[in-house]
């Protein structure tokens, strides 16, 4: 059973009071209240936490990044806002492609990716070519047809390319390998440029409801000394 810095300390002050009992000191009894307990382990809190230590990732510091899905009505890809954190390169990267697994609030998109989809690791070459390596298990339970698997690539492809303006090609791999196809249909041996021949449709921005107040004119009252209608 382990035991806490605070008891471990508190049976110290007793042992030392128990001692100097026994020396035949008067000194008075030390008794912890409520208060001193607390303060103790607020300290003890602080005594555990290294001197140094940041977290991994400023919260505040976000940027807006435009993820491709599939649009809701039409055979083709929207770019959707969404929001990541920008920590790493690489973590952002990883963001880009959770965020291709999210289903948008709205009936404006569909998500191409499966949310099961798993990355093995990804890797920023310093050619402009971004690595994403893909876990083999998903892939094997999709059972997309040549359209689908365009969509696929393409909204993989062009939200990397779309968000990190260093890169100009993405590999994709499978188990860290090379494939001819990533289901089949889609050639993905070779880095892949950002895809300008599939249909994008392009989102509507959005007014803002206008709320017009008129003034009302003041009523006409009338004169008490003229008789009504």
């Amino acid at each position: 059973m382990k035991i806490s810095w605070v008891s471990s300390l508190l049976c110290l002050l007793i042992l030392s009071v128990a001692c100097n009992r026994g020396e035949g000191t008067a000194e008075p009894e030390t008794r912890l209240d409520e208060g001193d307990v607390a303060v103790l382990e607020e300290s003890a809190v602080k005594a555990r936490q290294p001197a140094g230590i940041q977290t991994i990732f400023d919260e505040t510091q976000i940027r807006e990044v435009q993820v491709y899905y599939r649009h809701a009505e039409y055979e083709g890809l929207i770019p959707l806002r969404r929001t990541i954190i920008t920590n790493s390169p690489e973590a952002q990267l990883l963001q880009v492609v959770d965020h291709l697994t999210i289903e948008p609030e709205e009936s404006e998109g569909v998500a191409v990716w499966p949310r099961a989809t798993y990355v093995r690791e990804v890797y920023l070459l310093g050619n402009g070519v971004a690595v994403i390596d893909l876990h083999p298990g998903f892939l094997a339970k999709l059972n997309a047809g040549v359209a689908t698997e365009v969509d696929l690539v393409a909204s993989l492809v062009n939200s990397v390319l779309e968000n990190f303006s260093d890169f100009s090609e993405v590999q994709i791999l499978v188990n860290g390998e090379v494939r001819e196809t990533l289901l089949g249909h889609v050639d993905i041996e070779a880095p892949l440029p950002f895809n300008r021949h599939i249909y994008t449709v392009v989102p509507e921005p959005r007014l803002e409801d206008e709320i017009t107040i008129e003034e009302l004119n003041d009523s006409p009252t009338l004169d008490a000394h003229e008789p009504g209608p």
